[in-house]
Order: C-alpha cells, then sequence, then structure tokens
C-alpha cells in the first residue's frame, strides 16, 4: 500500500482548512478586517481577544502577506504555541513559517542571525536568571563590594532600568533606595558584569533584548536587514510591555508601519517589571494615524459578575472606557462572605470548594483560589492539607528549573563554550574532591588574559601558577575532569553519544547528591532522548535556555495538572478562567496591600482586583475575615476592602458564618 502525501506548494489559498471570518462577532470581525495601518485592539477580559488576533494574522495572509513575514510576538511559549496552532487550523501549514514567539525568543533568534555585528560569536551561551544571580555575587566579591548591595539586589535594578530605558540611578531611587547613596559602586558592578559577559560570550535575558535595539538603532546593512524581514508584526499583551520592548516594536515597523497591538489597559498589573499604565495611549502617540477597535462583548462571565466588575472599573479615571457585556444567559450575584477571621476564612473556602465539587459536579480543576501574595494562601493550604483536599500551587518551579537539570546543562554548556564561567564553576562543585574552592581558584585563571585556558586542553593549564598550588589528588581530578570533556568533544557531531555520555559521568554524582535520585535521572534519560531530535548541542542549549521547541514540549506533558484545585496568585492567574473562584483576604490591608499608599499604586490594586473578579465564570466569592492575628494579643479588626465597600450592595448578595 502506497500512501500519497501532500507537500503545501506556499499557496495560502490552497492550504485553507477553515476561514478567519467564521464565528467572529461584529467588534471583532471589523478588527480582523482593518486596514494595514497601525492597529490598536483594545480587548476586555474574556472578550475573544486570542481569536480575534489570530483570525487578523490568517487575514494577512490570505490578503498576500507570507507568512515567513509575520513576526508575532507574545509574553509566554504556551500563548505562542496556542497562537500557532489556531492560525493552522485557520490557514492550514503554512503557519509554521510565521515567527512566533516570546520576545527573549525572538530576540534570541535574530542575535544567533545578526548578532556578529555586535561582536557575539555563533555560539554564545545563554544564562538565565540564576546563573545571572551567581555571576554578579562573583563579581561583588571580586569588587569587595559589601550590603546593601547585593547580588539580587543588583539583579533586579539592572533589569528594571534596562526595561524602563532609563539611567541606573533614577531607577535606584525608585525602586531600590538603600542604592542611593552607593550608586557609583553599582554601577562600576554593571560596568564590570557586562564587560564579563562579553568576555565570556554570555547573554542574559535582557540582553536578548537590548542587543536587538541595538541592531535596529545602527546605522548598518545588517539594521536595514532586520528592519525588512517582516511586513507586518503583531504584538499580544500590549499593556505588559516596558519601554524597551515598545521601542522595539516601534524601530521593527519603522520603514512600513505595519503593525497590530492588542491589550487591555485595565488589566495593566505589571508595573513591578516596567510595564506602564499609559502604554496603549503612548502607542497612540507612535503611531497617531492608528486605528482602535474595541472588544467588549464578553464570553466568559454571566452578567452579574460582570455588572460588578464594570462597576469597579468606572471609578478608575485612567484607563480607556468601555462596558463589558456578557453573551451568556442567567447567572447568580456574587457572594460577600463575612468571617469571624482568617482561620474560619480557610475552614469556608475549604467546606464550600468541597460542596461545589461534591453536589455540583464541578472539576476541582475549574475551581481556584485566587490571592493577592503568596503568604494569603498559606491557611487556606493548611485547611485543604488538613480535609485531604487535592490542589496544586499554580507557579510552583518548573521541572526544567530544577537543580539536576541545571547541572547536567552546566556539563553541555562547557562543552559548548568553555569560556563560560558560570557553567565552569558549577561542573567543579560538582565533582567529588575539588569543591568550591577549587572552582573559585579555576574560575580566576579563566578571566586572567595572561594565562588562558579550557577544560579540554588541560597542558597549558598544568604551567599555570594555579597547578602549583593544587595537591596531588586535585590535579588528578582536573586532569580527569579535562580528559573527559577532550573525550566527550569528539562527539559533537553525534549529539545522541555526547549526551549520553555525560549522562554517564553525571549518574553517580547525582546518586550522591540527591534525593529521589532515580526519579530524576528517569527525567534527564528523557532529557537525553529528546535531545537527539537536535542536530547540534548549540541548537538543544538554545531551546534549553529559553524552555522552548520539543525538548520543552515533552516536560511541560510532565508539569500538566491533574483534577486539583488551583491556589493561584492573581498575577499567576492572568489570562486564565474557571467556573468558580474564590477570592479572600478582602479586607484594607491585604487587597489593597498595607503599604499601598500613593494613588498610581492603589488604581493597579484596583487593576488586580479586576483581573481576579473577571477569571469567574458562573460564581465568585469574596470573602472579608473581620480579624485577623493568629492570638487574642495580636488580632486586629479589618475593615471591608475598598473595592467592595464602593460598590452599590445590589450588586452582590451577603453571607454570614453560622457555626454548627
Amino acid at each position: 500500500m502506497k500512501y500519497k502525501l501532500t507537500v503545501p506548494t506556499g499557496s495560502a489559498a490552497a492550504a485553507v482548512v477553515g476561514t478567519p471570518y467564521e464565528n467572529l462577532d461584529p467588534q471583532q470581525l471589523e478588527a480582523v478586517r482593518a486596514p494595514l495601518t497601525p492597529l490598536l485592539i483594545v480587548a476586555g477580559a474574556g472578550t475573544g481577544k486570542t481569536r480575534t488576533l489570530m483570525a487578523r494574522c490568517a487575514h494577512l495572509i490570505l490578503s498576500g502577506v507570507a507568512p515567513e513575514r509575520i513576526l508575532l510576538c507574545t509574553f509566554t511559549l504556551k500563548a505562542a504555541r496556542e497562537m500557532r496552532s489556531r492560525i493552522h487550523a485557520l490557514v492550514g501549514p503554512i503557519a509554521n513559517q510565521i515567527w512566533a514567539g516570546t520576545f527573549h525568543h525572538v530576540g534570541h533568534r535574530l542575535l544567533r542571525l545578526y548578532g556578529s555585528h555586535l561582536g557575539l560569536i555563533p555560539d554564545f551561551s545563554i544564562i538565565d536568571s540564576e546563573d545571572a544571580r551567581d555571576f554578579l555575587a562573583m563579581i561583588l566579591g571580586d569588587l569587595k563590594v559589601e550590603p546593601p548591595i547585593t547580588a539580587s539586589k543588583c539583579q533586579t535594578l539592572f533589569s528594571m532600568a534596562q526595561g524602563c530605558q532609563e539611567p541606573l540611578s533614577e531607577t535606584a531611587r525608585r525602586e531600590v533606595p538603600e542604592f542611593v547613596g552607593r550608586i557609583e559602586a553599582v554601577e562600576r558592578v554593571f560596568s564590570v558584569y557586562q564587560e564579563r559577559k562579553a568576555a565570556q560570550h554570555v547573554v542574559d535575558f535582557d540582553d536578548m533584548l537590548v542587543l536587538w535595539k541595538r541592531l535596529l538603532q545602527e546605522e548598518s546593512d545588517a539594521a536595514v536587514l532586520l528592519r525588512g524581514l517582516f511586513d507586518h508584526v503583531l504584538v499580544d499583551e500590549y499593556q505588559d510591555t516596558n519601554p524597551l520592548q515598545a521601542d522595539i516594536v516601534e524601530l521593527m515597523v519603522r520603514d512600513h508601519r505595519h503593525v497590530t497591538v492588542v491589550g487591555d489597559d485595565a488589566q495593566s498589573i505589571y508595573s513591578f517589571r516596567g510595564a506602564r499604565l499609559d502604554a496603549l495611549n503612548l502607542f497612540l502617540e507612535r503611531f497617531p494615524d492608528a486605528d482602535l477597535a474595541k472588544l467588549e462583548r464578553n464570553y466568559r462571565s454571566t452578567q452579574p459578575i460582570l455588572d460588578l466588575a464594570n462597576t469597579s472599573l468606572a471609578i478608575s479615571t485612567r484607563i480607556i472606557k468601555k462596558t463589558l457585556v456578557t453573551q451568556r444567559t442567567g447567572g447568580t450575584l456574587p457572594i460577600l462572605v463575612r468571617t469571624a477571621d482568617t482561620a474560619q476564612e480557610a475552614q469556608f473556602v475549604a467546606q464550600r470548594l468541597w460542596d461545589l465539587h461534591t453536589e455540583s459536579a464541578i472539576p476541582l480543576n475549574e475551581i481556584a483560589v485566587l490571592t493577592r501574595t503568596n503568604a494569603q494562601s498559606l491557611q487556606i493550604q493548611l485547611e485543604f492539607s488538613r480535609r485531604g483536599i487535592p490542589f496544586r500551587v499554580q507557579g510552583g518551579m518548573r521541572i526544567l528549573e530544577q537543580a539536576h537539570f541545571k547541572d547536567f546543562i552546566g556539563f553541555l554548556r562547557v562543552l559548548v563554550n568553555p569560556a563560560d564561567e558560570m557553567a565552569v564553576m558549577r561542573v567543579f562543585k560538582l565533582m567529588p574532591g575539588l569543591g568550591a574552592q577549587t572552582a573559585l581558584q579555576v574560575s580566576e585563571v579563566l578571566r586572567s588574559p595572561s594565562n588562558p585556558w579550557t577544560l579540554d586542553d588541560v597542558h597549558p593549564m598544568a604551567q599555570t601558577l594555579l597547578w602549583a598550588k593544587l595537591t596531588p589528588a586535585r590535579r588528578k581530578k582536573v586532569l580527569e575532569l579535562g580528559q573527559f570533556f577532550e573525550t566527550v568533544k569528539t562527539y559533537r557531531n553525534n549529539l545522541p553519544e555526547l549526551l549520553e555520555g555525560v549522562l554517564r559521568k553525571y549518574t553517580p554524582v547525582l546518586r550522591s547528591k540527591y534525593e529521589h535520585a532515580e526519579d530524576r535521572l528517569e527525567e534527564l534519560v528523557s532529557l537525553v532522548e529528546v535531545g537527539a531530535q537536535y542536530g547540534t548541542p548549540d541548537a538543544l542549549l538554545a531551546d534549553l535556555g529559553l524552555q522552548s521547541g520539543p525538548v520543552a514540549e515533552v516536560f511541560k506533558t510532565m508539569e500538566e495538572p491533574e483534577d486539583l484545585a488551583v491556589l493561584s496568585t492573581v498575577h499567576q492567574s492572568k489570562g486564565l478562567e474557571w467556573t468558580a473562584v474564590f477570592v479572600p483576604a478582602m479586607s484594607e490591608g491585604s487587597f489593597p496591600l498595607l503599604f499601598t499608599k500613593n494613588p498610581d499604586a492603589i488604581e493597579e490594586e484596583r487593576r488586580v482586583f479586576h483581573v481576579a473578579v473577571t477569571r469567574a465564570k458562573d460564581e465568585l466569592y469574596l470573602i472579608q475575615p473581620l480579624m485577623s492575628g493568629a492570638s487574642d494579643r495580636t488580632r486586629v479588626f479589618r475593615r471591608l476592602s475598598r473595592f467592595v465597600a464602593e460598590l452599590p450592595p445590589r450588586l452582590y448578595e451577603t453571607w454570614e458564618i453560622e457555626v454548627e
């Protein structure tokens, strides 16, 4: 039997398996068919913004824009995967040619293509947040910089300053005031950090955007090529962009101005990452000829929930006005529950959640408890545990971020880029008989221009002053490690052999260092099997650093939720929805937070409340503990949150607790 394979020819019309115009409401259709001038789509919660953006993308392809000349920027890889899948359903396999990914993912791809114009080597390494923090800690030690300047605070400051496109001193005054008197030392740390990353051919996540913009700003052939790569740029969740990302978008479309962005300033809740509330209005200033489309038809929540959300949001004066109207019928009023204290609050949430599950047949994974902070959920977690209610905490550590994966990846990073100091340090500290002290001495040699060496070239190493300082036993260990890398490097063009060689070397370390070692080993075996699909270790490391591609897909399935109730902060819940939602701690000092004083911060807290409310499809419970504190001595009366107190009582039903 022969099976005929049909290969797409590149014609969009021939590949269409659906139509982008079906099942769109009039507002969505207007946005999809808007002219190719700049377009801002203001999409309220639950109004089908993803469907609209995907239909817009498909419309562009059917209108003659080549899919490989479309750039779609998102804020999560999950969103990028979902969008590509939806476009595929509309136009067929040619959707795979679209450039779709997070800003960092796209920036990484472009730096691989054009980074040489900035002095980057093709095999540059990516360091994640933890490695960057360790890198900074090492620099602080070398420069003998002491607290209050710490690696963690420096990392936050540097990232915020670059994202906001402002001097370190200005960001420090706002975000890290204890640095103000020592700003020169902080600037020195930043300078050395940049120099060492360049010398070691490594980039952190911020560099992927900073260097992308730098490429676009250069008056060079590379900048012209880069700006000419795409005929249309689309951006999801534009309200979450920081000034650096907004600059990149503007520069990418400078020559043709074909750009579509979708966002909702009512869900702008990431100022702590550099996002600005006025991002949508600033877009209109950058592109004065932009069209404005609004999506206000909500397909998620019942009208009583939307009435509460609309009324709360109407009090704000700084957002683009919109009114959400449901496309559903019926619905019960949101419920305000007054409990005696936080302990009773936890008891109510646990009991009512279980009632909804057992009596109303709502799956546990369709019920969420959304808190303003992680700490607010601790008592509820304890109560769930006491009652045997299965739950998960949204936003736990991802599997690829766990220590044994980072150890394994460290070996690969050294093989690809021996000048990657943080990877060398990690590998040395893993090896029995070497440890942190030897790793520190080796790193000093690595940074010395007069004594360059690499782990797979042990003979120059033997001529350095460091060699004389090592004991015979440590010399033997260093030689063994160098010989291992020298051997494994011969498998560079045979990735399966290379990965298996690294796994054999690491397995004894894994078993001696970690609990549940066999489970961890099984996960690494899966990594080796998936990694073998890649052509080179460089490509595998790129996807591991960005948590994308086939390797991330496999481990994503290990993290898929079962039927568990969800506990999450409101920030972690953005973009998600549940049949029933509980919002505890609706008291002044808890929501909004106690130290929220200035008007801008209060307004952001209101938007956080809006996000929480609009996650609910059918049932919404707002819970106010009247007292807080663990004992009579510390108990404090808490007033109802202003976000509920300012609402007309007709918008919700009030429940009082009776204890049997």
